[in-house]
């Protein structure tokens, strides 16, 4: 199970099986984070209807990346979801992109260690600066 976190104020605020997600998405995809919690969104909503229970927007991206490509061409959602290792593409049951570059990896681990190469570069650039 992945965890959903909102693209907006970064919080973790539910839980998803990445390998089944499909457009279009549906609150019932989502699952409280613990059990015992809320679920993230009420039944029966679709995702232009879901807002992020902490910072109160559309958790799935910010409006401007709505309007700028990230919905499905049939409007069905946003093709991507926030997850603490990167994003993950919906209804691709192996692919994670890289939240720095937008590359896609095949799987979690793959993302993580193309996280730790710009983490890398980061540092060696750090370096490099303070001579």
């Amino acid at each position: 199970m992945s965890i959903l976190r909102c693209a907006i104020c970064f919080n973790d605020i539910g839980t998803f099986y990445a390998n089944t997600i499909t457009l279009p998405l549906k609150s019932d995809d989502f699952k409280p984070l613990q059990n015992g919690y809320a679920a993230p969104f009420p039944e029966g909503f679709l995702w232009g209807d879901m807002r992020c229970p902490i910072c109160h927007c559309n958790p799935f991206a910010p409006d401007e990346k709505l309007i700028t490509g990230w919905i499905s061409k049939k409007n069905e959602g946003p093709n991507k979801v926030l997850t603490p290792n990167g994003y993950v593409l919906v209804g691709n049951k192996k692919s994670f992109i890289c939240p720095v570059c937008d590359k896609p990896c095949k799987t979690q681990n793959g993302l993580a260690g193309h996280m730790k190469a710009h983490k890398t570069q980061k540092a060696k650039r750090r370096i490099a600066a303070n001579g």
